[in-house]
């Protein structure tokens, strides 16, 4: 959610900027922007990127630790996303009570004399202006007054709501209202929705002055309209023909003489086209890295033997040749993805609580360009397990002698695994908390002959450094029984994987 509304942020910066530079350009060039802007809005929930993964290098060494640091209590990411569904709902009513007051003075209006291609001609007591409105169906609504109007402010009228018909003003201004309520936080957004709504009537205006009615006349006809105009833009979904927010601004762009009104050539539309392209190219760049520069994509989902999605399962991919690894975690719905994997063979496991460790036994084989998908089965884990092997009693050989610096070596052979006799649990710093930070901390450690941890190395530079932080701190007084492979003691590497979670 934080970085949709980042996203949109930049979305309105490039938008804003280049209203700037057609500021004097014809109103439709104007409404065509923002209407792109809006198109961009509604895609953009699509194109933000899903959680990355993290990168990380060196190999463990033995059996790697897993703790997983769950905050308790409600996150406030948990309270951001609350706040943001309720505002959301209320805008929606709201939206959705207009159309219904909408809806019920069509109802009640009657059929007019008047036509316009595509669209019905109503009139209404219940309303003092002219406006068109309709998802379906084009419906303008006169005032029962316009019978009585003159021929030429009847005529500009009509010519004005035609224009809205034609255009679909009425859907786009709806679709806009709509993208307000859902990114209600940026109020950019709703700046923009007040520019797309001047646009499209400063628009209609210019069709109607091209018709040859006199600007002077024009400009008296939308003053006398909106004096007895009480309904204004309260009408969720309409386009209304003298709304009191941009009249002022209308009627100094109707006397102007120096603007230019022509309509857009096909010409200028592909233009503008492409300039919304360019606009929703930053936005989309996430996406595309994934299917250049070698890069392959592997997707899939966690669930378990029943069905059910798994969410929170740390799924890896680890490169056999290097060790290189990515991790990610399985969202809520059990679904995980790495976007830029480079080309190679990879290993993949999966690890979640209370289920036994997942490890792809047929290794994978990317190529650049691929789009791998990999479902996942995880069995229940289980709380013990014994062997007993009965042989020959023989007398061990004496241990030789050590000397010289402590050799690291890979674990293998008649090994006795290191085991943590003194844990102290990572503590969950509240400023991360407060960030909504969450992820996996991925660190390697050097365990002594005598236990002690030596170095620390985290290993996923792209971890919060925050949780990192906290996570080396307390590792550090981690204390281990001695490794001993065949009977000596030795130091070993490990990779210890610290899972920082907010629950809901």
């Amino acid at each position: 959610m934080i970085t949709l509304a980042l996203q949109s942020l930049f979305l309105m910066g490039l938008a804003f900027t280049a209203a700037v530079l057609v500021h004097r350009r014809p109103a439709a060039l104007q409404r065509l922007l923002w209407l792109s802007v809006f198109a961009v809005l509604a895609v953009l929930p699509f194109l933000v990127s899903l959680p990355k993964p993290v990168s990380v290098s060196a190999p463990a060494m033995i059996a790697p630790i897993v703790v997983d640091v769950t905050a308790a209590a409600e996150s406030p990411r948990d309270w951001m996303f609350t706040l943001w569904a309720a505002g959301c709902l209320l805008l929606l009513l709201r939206i959705a009570l207009g159309l219904a007051a909408i809806a019920w003075r069509t109802a009640q209006a009657e059929t007019s004399p008047f036509r316009i291609p595509g669209a019905r001609v109503l009139l209404s007591r219940h309303i003092d202006a002219p406006f068109t409105w309709g998802i379906f169906r084009h419906t303008v609504l006169l005032p029962a007054e316009a019978v009585n109007w003159s021929e030429d402010r009847l005529r500009s009228t009509l010519v004005h709501e035609s224009v809205h018909v034609n255009r679909f003003d009425a859907l786009f201004r709806l679709g806009s209202q709509v993208l307000c309520a859902l990114y209600w936080p940026n109020l950019l957004v709703w700046l923009a929705a007040g520019k797309l709504h001047a646009a499209m009537e400063q628009s209609c205006d210019d069709a109607v002055l091209e018709t040859g009615i006199a600007a002077r006349d024009y400009a008296t006809h939308l003053l006398d309209v909106s004096r007895a105009a009480s309904l204004g833009d309260v009408a969720a979904g309409t386009v209304a023909m003298a709304g009191a927010a941009q009249l002022e601004a209308r009627l100094r762009s109707i006397l102007d003489g120096s603007r230019h009104r022509a309509p857009l050539s096909r010409a200028a539309t592909a233009a503008a086209a492409l300039a919304a392209l360019a606009v929703l190219a930053p936005v989309g760049v996430t996406r595309l890295t994934a299917q250049n520069s070698g890069a392959a994509m592997v997707s899939g989902t966690v669930a378990d033997a029943s069905g059910g999605r798994v969410p929170k399962a740390l799924v890896t991919l680890a490169e056999t040749k290097t060790g290189k690894m990515e991790a990610v975690y399985s969202a809520e719905d059990g679904s995980y993805l790495f976007k830029t994997v480079p080309a190679g063979e990879y290993t993949l496991q999966v690890r979640k609580s209370g289920f036994a460790l997942y490890v792809d036994g047929q290794p994978m084989r990317l190529k650049g360009g691929d789009a791998a998908t990999f479902d996942v089965v995880l069995r229940v884990g289980q709380i013990s397990e014994m062997m007993e092997i009965v042989g020959t009693r023989v007398t061990p050989a004496p241990p030789a002698q050590n000397t010289g610096a402590p050799q690291r070596i890979r674990v293998g052979g008649n090994v006795q695994a290191a085991k943590v006799r003194k844990m102290v649990r990572p503590a969950y710093p509240d400023t991360a908390k407060a960030r909504g930070v969450e992820g996996p901390v991925l660190l390697r450690a050097v365990i002594t002959r005598e236990g002690d941890i030596a170095s620390l190395d985290l290993l996923n530079s792209t971890a919060d450094a925050e949780l990192a932080a906290a996570a080396i701190e307390a590792v550090k007084q981690w204390k281990y029984e001695t490794t001993l492979l065949n009977g000596n003691p030795v130091e070993v590497i490990t990779q210890i994987t610290i899972n920082y979670t907010l629950s809901k």
